[in-house]
């Protein structure tokens, strides 16, 4: 009984010594997972700390160097070339001289020997036109003549009778010794007679030549001649068709629309272009131009400026002359005088005009300059970036438009100049004695 009560005091004492190592392991777990999450956290607020210190670094070095090229951003920069102002506008092209081909007389239209894009001279027949009613004047009207010629011939054979006749009387009665029988009267009346019939029939001859020779006139406009040389650049002709009254009566074509023939002098062109009111007044006659081509890419041809309208010639939607929001513009004329071979009338061209040209100027923004205008004017150049260091330099202005300015001056090309209201920080200008009292 001794040794059983020792076993179990045995057992009961390795049973708390189990339990007590299981204790002691679940303690050192939950210390290891603790220590676990406090790592874990104290890593995610560096982190947080770390991304905070690197945003507030590189806000600082941003700003930093915004303070530093705050200065540079109210700059700009020198440059020589040339200085140009240009004006662009779109407008049609059309040939400078044409004429349109209109029948003088109606008919139907045969024999069309010309066709669209064809070259013709001056005086090249074009198309005759069949007109029944002129063919039949002319036919009477020579009727008429060949009839009145028989009249006169008739009436001057009367008249040498007449004469004969008396001649006659005189010779019979120098004969025979008698003159009693003789009536001169009668014979001198019936010579007188026949002369008037014979006057009479000369002017209805002459009646007669002039109908026909107008019959012919009108006649002879059946057949259409160009009036001018040139290419055939609109062609509505075609046989079979009427013109004017002839229309109704024409067989197999209908009859025509719009001009029969437009012959146009290819070898100069004009585009007439819309100019904003805004910049009318930078146009001058003689001034050069570029057109350029929609349906021409690459080329690009030389143009004068040749005739400004002196009234506006459309306006958008407000009242007459612009008023109330509209749009005024003024139609501009320009010569192209060497066209390309391929330019065709209709096609649109887009003209830049050069307005002012400057060659070899030194340019600077408009921004730049200082002092009133039509006074002497200068700009600030700034000599050391770093310091701030700046100088005034008189300018005299040669041209300038709403974005820059050709100058001469003291200047060169490269320098840096303050745009208008921009200050360098720390500057400290040194104007030149040419330029004190210039503000």
């Amino acid at each position: 009984m001794l040794n059983d009560v020792v076993e179990n005091r045995s057992l009961a004492e390795d049973e708390d010594l189990e339990a007590q190592l299981a204790y002691e392991n679940l303690k050192r777990r939950r210390e290891a997972r603790r220590r676990k999450r406090i790592i874990t956290i104290v890593m995610a607020v560096g982190l947080v700390l770390v991304g905070i210190i690197v945003f507030v670094m590189q806000s600082g070095g941003q700003d930093a160097q915004a303070q530093d090229q705050s200065p540079l951003a109210a700059t700009a920069m020198v440059y020589s070339g040339e200085f140009a102002t240009k004006v662009s506008a779109n407008g049609a092209t059309e040939p400078v001289s044409a004429v349109v081909v209109t029948p003088e007389v109606d008919g139907i239209i045969e024999n069309l020997s010309v066709e669209e894009g064809s070259h013709v001279e001056k005086g090249d027949l074009l198309f005759t036109l069949k007109n029944d009613k002129l063919d039949k004047a002319i036919r009477e009207a020579e009727s008429q003549l060949r009839s009145a010629q028989r009249t006169v011939e008739t009436d001057d054979q009367a008249v040498d009778d007449a004469y004969n006749a008396y001649n006659k009387a005189v010779d019979e009665c120098n004969q025979s010794g008698d003159w009693s029988a003789f009536d001169e009267a009668s014979l001198r009346s019936a010579i007188t007679a026949a002369e008037n019939q014979y006057e009479t029939a000369k002017d209805a001859l002459e009646t007669a030549q002039a109908t026909l020779d107008e019959a012919k006139r009108e006649g002879e406009k059946r057949s259409v001649y160009a009036p001018a040389s040139g290419s055939v650049v609109a062609l509505n002709a075609q046989n079979g068709a009427g013109v004017g009254s002839e229309t109704g009566n024409a067989s197999g074509a209908s009859g025509t629309s719009g001009p029969l023939v437009k012959i146009a002098d290819l070898g100069t062109m004009k585009v007439t272009v819309q100019v904003n009111e805004v910049d009318i007044s930078t146009i001058q006659e003689g001034q050069k131009a570029t057109a350029t081509f929609a349906a021409l890419p690459g080329v690009s041809l030389d143009a004068t400026v040749q005739r400004i309208a002196s009234s506006a010639s459309s306006s958008g939607a407000g009242t007459e002359g612009g008023g109330s929001g509209g749009v005024v513009t003024y139609a501009v004329d320009l010569l192209i005088p060497k066209p390309d071979e391929q330019l065709k009338p209709g096609m649109t061209a887009t003209v830049t005009i050069t307005t002012q040209n400057v060659p070899n100027a030194l340019i600077v923004p408009t921004s730049a300059l200082n002092g009133e205008e039509g006074a002497e004017q200068y700009v600030t150049v700034v000599e050391d970036q770093e310091t701030g260091q700046t100088r005034d330099v008189p300018v005299t202005v040669i041209q300038k438009n709403s974005s820059e300015a050709a100058v001469k001056g003291e200047l060169a090309d490269g320098d840096m100049v303050l745009l208008g209201g921009a200050e360098v920080a720390g500057a400290e200008a040194s104007m030149p004695q040419s330029a004190e009292g210039m503000g």
